[in-house]
């Protein structure tokens, strides 16, 4: 069990930064290692080029 840091996190796809998603934190949340997650955010692009938006 940990800490935990960003919890329900929703992003709308235009952010720099996870912590600028909606998210809810809780100084008292732990969480075991079965809920752990890892997130790669990357720019799709359509073959013209124009930026998609992060997913």
């Amino acid at each position: 069990m940990g800490p935990v840091g960003l919890r329900r996190v929703q992003c709308a796809g235009n952010e720099t930064l996870l912590t600028l998603c909606d998210n809810s934190t809780s100084e008292t949340a732990q969480a075991g290692i079965a809920q752990d997650v890892g997130v790669v955010c990357s720019v799709q692009t359509r073959p013209h080029g124009l930026p998609v938006g992060l997913h």
